[in-house]
């Protein structure tokens, strides 16, 4: 490739010829011209100052110029779409960003909380077996006593009674079998011959317990369902707790993976998983009772069995 020669183009200047010219030609032309023109310059800069001198020197005509202006409107333009285009792509991203990121604190604090609560009630499940250990381990000592003669009767049936003493040996509350703990008290409160006008007093004790042991797990259970004594929250929660007893387990599992928010959301979930994976429904509990008129329908016997015979006698 030749040169380019700036008095040569000047000699014959051509529109195209011009717009066809590298910057550094561009520059060349430009010094030639005497003009302020330098490297640091864009190239589009570099021709407006140049077309302008050209048209002023009448070589080229203003339509030139216009063209020219026209153009470097449009490049303008175009800089200042792709600038605003790089900018919503940025803020896009850094959106993107900070959800993954919300993501996962939510996801770790579920994780925290979790933890937290599992530890605690590993602690209450330690100390209760703790306390039965103990409440056995006072029973067989009072047992080994009373065979030693070390414990008189006069003792045991002096008319001071003190409750206080005793409450320790009450055995815990078993709230799965509640005829067989009543039993179980009873041969307790005989063989430590408990005067029979304490044993409500000494029940009280467990049941008052046991009492608040429920109202704290209920209420760490509202906790984590976030119910902040919002009733309707409740009803909802206590209704979808009830649906997912009548469910499969897989069901169940799907729907506490997504966190239905209402029962009319578990009962869509449960449909979608059903109709995805093709399962049915479990019996339901005996204190649902179905309203549906062909719900006590006998059974038709279906192709290949045999049917009933006709009592003829």
């Amino acid at each position: 490739m030749t040169d380019f020669d700036p008095e040569k183009f000047m000699s014959e200047p051509c529109e195209d010829t011009f717009y066809d010219l590298k910057k550094d030609e561009l520059i060349s032309l430009g010094k030639h011209l005497e003009l302020e023109v330098k490297k640091a310059m864009r190239k589009h800069q570099t021709q407006d100052i140049i077309v302008k001198h050209l048209v002023s020197l009448q070589v080229f005509e203003e339509t030139v110029l216009e063209a020219f202006e026209t153009s470097d409107s449009e490049l303008k333009k175009l800089q200042l779409q792709w600038e605003f285009k790089k900018l919503e792509m940025q803020e896009e991203r850094e959106m993107r960003l900070k959800i993954v990121e919300m993501e996962r604190q939510e996801r770790r604090e579920e994780m925290e909380r979790k933890e937290r609560l599992e530890r605690k009630e590993r602690q209450e499940r330690l100390e209760k077996e703790k306390l039965a250990f103990q409440h056995e381990m006072e029973m067989n000592k009072l047992e080994v006593q009373i065979q030693l003669g070390l414990v008189s009767g006069s003792e045991k049936h002096r008319e001071n009674f003190d409750v206080t003493k005793h409450i320790r040996l009450v055995p815990p509350f078993q709230e799965t079998d509640v005829d067989k703990y009543f039993l179980h008290f009873e041969k307790v409160a005989e063989s430590l011959k408990w005067p029979k006008e304490y044993w409500a007093m000494l029940l009280q004790s467990v049941l008052l317990e046991f009492a608040r042991t429920k109202e704290q797990l209920f209420d760490r259970w509202c906790s984590s369902q976030k119910v902040n004594k919002d009733h309707d929250r409740l009803r909802q929660v206590v209704l979808i707790e009830e649906f997912k007893r009548c469910i499969l387990s897989d069901v169940r599992t799907f729907i506490n993976e997504q966190k239905a928010e209402t029962l009319e959301e578990a009962a869509r979930l449960a449909d979608d998983y059903s109709l995805t994976h093709k399962v049915v429904f479990e019996e339901k509990p005996s204190g649902f009772t179905s309203s549906r008129p062909d719900a006590n329908r006998v059974k038709k016997p279906s192709e290949g069995e045999p049917k009933p015979k006709a009592d003829v006698s």
